[in-house]
């Protein structure tokens, strides 16, 4: 066991993966990524304050998931002999934690998820799959939580845009957000996404969104102008109008730039075919057209070259062949290419 660099602990029984974990921990000193995985139903109502032991510090990767709560004690120690915060956190690359139903773990994602970040300095990837979650205010003094190497953000749960206003991730180049039976306590305009893109400027370039009640007017206009890394834009949920398309339909006013320059990957699940039909037209012009060099500018756009969408049969035909022949002629090779890059919902 001294050489295993990985270990797996998957638990469906009335018992706790954790107690396995403590009898095996001492012969682990190689270990960089830990699993522990509870699948049983039974719901624990009370938790071990502390396990005694700290994980080795060459552990880059955690993950805990199943249906029991979120242990807190394998991160932040109760005991008074071990110091406020694991040593560890600070060498955490990738953390994720999902859980279906918990009880107590909503108090530890609450107020002790803020202070587990504030130390994880390293954190490379993140992902939050807990339909309940909210992170707390209760603590003022945290203010605003910088994880300067996250690049990677993924969030599932009722308050999916909430938890954005706490964090800035200056680094970050992967935004998902999967807003689970759509929150109402707090304004729907998405505020809170273009507060975090606005105070982080991240060089975003995948950016996904399945939100039933997020009103995307407010969004659109906000950031996309502000994204010219952005090569991937997935809206799932939202009713999207032609005012929310047009930024994305021809270069902005003024400046004459392209609002998200690189984007090569759009898919949205309320949006007819002729809004994906204009934005092939308008960010595909023919081959012939680009093959002067007078048409070559510091302006120009990506080709699209994925389309998402979640349309009929008629239309996705419609729209396989504009992907054919907005970029010119082309032989029957590349057209296979072409359609297979169409993405059914």
């Amino acid at each position: 066991m001294s050489r295993w660099r990985s270990l797996h602990i998957v638990n469906d029984e009335k018992g706790e993966p954790y107690k396995t974990l403590s009898y095996c921990v001492y012969a682990l000193p190689s270990l960089e990524a830990l699993s522990l995985c509870s699948y049983t139903d039974y719901d624990r109502t009370s938790a071990p304050k502390c396990l005694y032991f700290v994980p080795t510090p060459n552990l880059k990767a955690l993950t805990i998931e199943g249906t029991c709560t979120i242990p807190s004690f394998l991160l932040i120690p109760q005991n008074p002999g071990f110091p406020p915060f694991l040593p560890w956190l600070q060498g955490l690359t990738s953390l994720t934690l999902r859980c279906t139903s918990f009880t107590i773990g909503v108090n530890f994602c609450s107020y002790h998820l803020p202070l587990v970040l504030r130390e994880a300095t390293n954190l490379e990837s993140l992902t939050l799959d807990v339909s309940n979650l909210v992170i707390s205010d209760s603590n003022p003094k945290l203010g605003r939580i910088e994880v300067p190497a996250l690049r990677r953000l993924s969030i599932s749960s009722g308050f999916a845009r909430e938890h954005l206003h706490r964090l800035t991730a200056p680094a970050l180049e992967c935004l998902q957000l999967n807003v689970i039976d759509g929150s109402t306590q707090y304004n729907q305009s998405g505020a809170h996404i273009v507060e975090f893109i606005e105070r982080s400027t991240p060089p975003l370039r995948e950016l996904y969104i399945n939100d039933d009640v997020l009103e995307p007017v407010f969004f659109h206009k906000s950031v996309l102008s502000t994204l010219p890394e952005l090569e991937a834009l997935t809206l799932i949920g939202m009713d999207l109008s032609e005012d929310d398309m047009r930024l994305l339909w021809a270069p902005m006013a003024g400046s004459g730039a392209w609002a998200c320059p690189r984007l090569r990957s759009f898919s949205a699940s309320n949006a007819p075919a002729a809004y994906f039909l204009r934005l092939l037209k308008a960010r595909n012009p023919p081959l012939d057209s680009l093959a002067k060099p007078d048409n070559f500018t510091a302006n120009a756009c990506a080709r699209v070259t994925y389309i998402g969408c979640w349309l009929g049969a008629r239309d996705m035909k419609t729209i396989a062949e504009a992907l054919g022949s907005y970029p010119g002629r082309i032989d029957e090779a590349v057209m296979e290419v072409v359609l297979s890059k169409i993405r059914f919902m």
